[in-house]
């Protein structure tokens, strides 16, 4: 007899790694901060203990230096996830990453977004950093009409080329696990 699927994928294997950049994390730490319950982690945790990518200890789950060597892969190629409150998505916990050098992998945002909602988010917004300025993918709609998302994403510190993720949800986790999905589409 089978046991059943499991309710974590790719997004939160990679969040585990990220959350335990801070240092040791405890199991009931990371189901909060995943969003998934402790059974999850638990097989998130012996599926990163055989890959070799962290180390359990007592007091804890921290990452080994293979551990380390893979998260600071990552945050070569995006940033951390950020929680942010946006006027682009009123009255929704909103999760932001920064995507290195990504602004022409995608074309509308609409198949992004389709990533993030079949990941738990609500949505997705993405933002271009072209021609020295932040825009939507799509030209009829202005940053300018957002002026706190606007003030947020120019100092999120982006280069020419990069692009942002804003994955929203009622929920921070929800809402992380969509932007991650996309930003891990852009860079797999």
């Amino acid at each position: 007899m089978a046991g059943a699927a499991p309710s974590f994928s790719e997004v939160h294997l990679v969040k585990a790694l990220l959350a335990l950049k801070e240092g040791k994390t405890g199991r009931k730490r990371l189901a909060s901060l995943l969003g998934v319950g402790e059974g999850s982690v638990r097989t998130i945790i012996k599926k990163l203990s055989a890959e070799k990518l962290i180390a359990s200890k007592p007091r804890g789950h921290e990452l080994s230096s293979k551990g380390r060597q893979v998260v600071n892969g990552y945050l070569s190629r995006f940033s951390l996830p950020v929680g942010i409150g946006l006027d682009i998505a009123p009255g929704r916990k909103c999760c932001l990453v920064v995507v290195k050098g990504a602004s022409e992998r995608i074309t509308n945002g609409l198949e992004e977004r389709e990533v993030a909602v079949k990941s738990g988010a609500e949505g997705a917004i993405l933002l271009k950093h072209s021609g020295g300025s932040i825009t939507f993918p799509c030209g009829d709609i202005l940053l300018d009409d957002y002026p706190m998302t606007k003030d947020f994403v120019m100092n999120a510190g982006t280069s020419e080329g990069d692009l942002v993720v804003v994955g929203f949800a009622g929920s921070f986790e929800k809402a992380a696990d969509g932007a991650m999905a996309i930003v891990l589409s852009l860079v797999q």
